[in-house]
């Protein structure tokens, strides 16, 4: 294992701990409130941030395995919006399992990536330049915290969870 791997795991299991933790005090009657960022109910976030976890480890994976990321952001936006409705209808039970399972996987695959499999750079479509397996691993704890933000915001009177 190295350092960096293990830095960015600890980091992405840092995003979804506090993640979870504000699915654990969201009161009930905010779960379902609009966010600004996204204009999803905050179910819908929280769900997303799992699931779009899930591909974005898929998209480290890909990486590390020396291919490039072909999906485009057109295709991004596509399965975000089929995937909404469903998402805005997770329980917090649900959501909080997914992150749990999704933070497992993302922190035991930048584990097992080398130090050469992580300075590896391949083209990202979605941004349409190449980046690094490295910064796509982080991309992971930045993106659940962005949409956490989010949530949070929506929320509004719910305390900051650190």
């Amino acid at each position: 294992m190295n350092e960096i791997g293990e830095q960015i795991a600890i980091d992405s299991l840092a995003a979804i701990r506090r993640t979870i933790e504000f699915c654990q005090v969201c009161p009930n009657d905010s779960w379902h409130a609009l966010t600004e960022e996204e204009g999803w109910p905050v179910a819908a976030v929280v769900r997303h941030i799992a699931e779009a976890g899930r591909v974005l480890v898929g998209f480290a994976k890909e990486m590390a395995a020396g291919k490039d990321v072909t999906m485009t952001i057109a295709e991004i936006d596509a399965w975000n919006a089929a995937g909404v409705a469903e998402w805005a209808a997770t329980t917090r039970d649900e959501a909080i399992v997914a992150l749990r399972e999704v933070g497992e996987s993302a922190a035991t695959a930048v584990r097992s990536y080398t130090e050469h499999q992580l300075a590896g750079v391949h083209l990202f479509a979605i941004y349409g330049q190449p980046r690094s397996t490295k910064r796509m691993a982080e991309g992971f704890a930045l993106h659940a915290l962005e949409h956490l933000e989010s949530a949070r915001a929506a929320v509004g009177s719910v305390a900051v969870v650190q």
